[in-house]
């Protein structure tokens, strides 16, 4: 199996009275992520399925790699990848998704880091830059 990683693209910056959970991407955010879209065509990438983040943010990076590869039915928004995920939350989304061959988790920072140093096995964090994509083999 092929997991995938990624971080959400741009987003709108922290500010009082926006809930961090309702920040939107940005224009760059969504540039970000049509770009991004663009080489995981051109690499054939085709997701089994598409793990979310309900943050808006990440929800919105996954609604338009979902849309521009016509995989829409795909999208599983999973409550566990919201900010504070951890290492056997995906974990737990891969075993009960185990007949999958390419899988990707969209979601955050510094999370994503922590669990793709854990599962590469590095000892360490393997950060993320946003709308950053790491291929991991399981």
């Amino acid at each position: 199996m092929k997991l995938y990683l990624l971080r959400h693209a741009d987003s709108e910056p922290k500010r009082e009275g926006l809930d961090d959970a309702e920040r939107a991407l940005t224009e760059k955010g969504i540039k970000q992520v049509k770009d991004l879209t663009k080489k995981i065509k051109s690499k054939e990438i085709v997701f089994d399925f598409i793990f979310t983040s309900p943050y808006k943010r990440a929800f919105q990076t996954a609604e338009i790699i979902t849309n521009e590869l016509g995989l829409e039915d795909r999208l599983i928004e999973e409550p566990p990848l919201a900010c504070g995920s951890r290492t056997k939350d995906i974990r737990q989304i891969i075993n009960a998704h185990q007949t999958s061959k390419e899988m990707l988790c969209i979601g955050h920072e510094p999370d994503f880091g922590i669990i793709a140093g854990e599962l590469l096995g590095l000892g360490g964090a393997r950060p993320l830059k946003k709308a950053e994509l790491i291929q991991i083999d399981l």
